[in-house]
């Protein structure tokens, strides 16, 4: 193969320059994008929005959304950190959430056959949310971000409970299809309809039992304690406790205990016998 006219005289000028006729090596593509003036606004535009996506970043400098990532993770050693989604508690919240760990560790370092029950209500949000996914906050150490959710928006309610063994539920916390509040009305229609039921073939497992819920006034509980009583064969119920302020970030809103024998005793926590 007869090499080209053009070839032959670029070998040529190419000898009398460095004396070889092999190309000259490379350092690679010159940084055109990856300069430091451009690496000095990705840091200040991510410094002043720390949230925006490398997309939009990128729309919003005018550099190419690859070239942006890499400025972002080479040149600035900046990391995505996920925002972090937590209950508000309130000052008393905190002694609260306290007293109940402690109560929780007495009774089961104190009850080693103890089968509990601990069920929740689930609330599925109706309106926007956080998607921590995909919100990520650009940044060369971690900012804590922290994202406060408020307590009540529009939400559907579904209860739950489970054991080691057994998953209980769901149940809808509805009236006439409409989601409503928890009172001991609707507490106790739940426990007929869902709850007990599970346990007409083995009623040995309601033999002794103890009843604690959080989030009420323990005025307020007494129906519910009084339909436990009613509906659990020989049942001894040695107290009934009840813990004021936030304790769901900590924990579910009741705990059901069933104990061979299970003794209650008052911590630093509001505790009475409705008897």
């Amino acid at each position: 193969m007869i090499s080209d006219h053009n070839t032959i005289l670029r070998w040529v000028t190419a000898f009398n320059t460095t004396g070889t006729v092999l190309m000259k090596r490379t350092n690679g593509r010159n940084r055109a994008i990856r300069t430091l003036e451009n690496v000095d606004r990705v840091r200040l535009d991510t410094l002043r929005s720390p949230n925006h996506s490398v997309r939009l970043r990128a729309v919003a400098l005018g550099i190419n959304e690859s070239s942006v990532r890499r400025i972002l993770k080479i040149d600035l050693a900046f990391h995505p950190y996920k925002i972090q989604v937590c209950h508000q508690l309130l000052a008393g919240d905190y002694q609260q959430r306290i007293n109940f760990v402690q109560f929780m560790i007495e009774i089961i370092d104190n009850n080693d056959n103890m089968v509990l029950f601990m069920s929740d209500e689930t609330h599925f949000h109706l309106n926007g949310y956080v998607n921590k996914q995909n919100c990520h906050y650009w940044s060369p150490v971690n900012p804590q971000q922290l994202h406060e959710e408020p307590l009540h928006t529009p939400k559907v309610t579904v209860w739950c409970a489970k054991s080691a063994t057994q998953i209980i539920g769901p149940y809808f916390i509805e009236d006439n299809g409409q989601t409503t509040t928890v009172n001991s009305e609707r507490y106790i229609e739940m426990l007929t309809q869902l709850f007990f039921l599970n346990f007409n073939d083995d009623v040995s497992v309601l033999e002794k039992c103890g009843f604690n819920k959080t989030g009420q006034h323990h005025t307020q509980l007494v129906p519910q304690w009084r339909f436990f009583v009613k509906n659990s064969p020989d049942v001894s119920f040695h107290a009934l406790v009840t813990f004021r302020g936030t304790l769901a970030p900590l924990t579910c809103h009741c705990v059901i205990f069933f104990v061979g024998s299970l003794k209650i005793k008052s911590l630093s926590i509001q505790a009475t016998n409705p008897r």
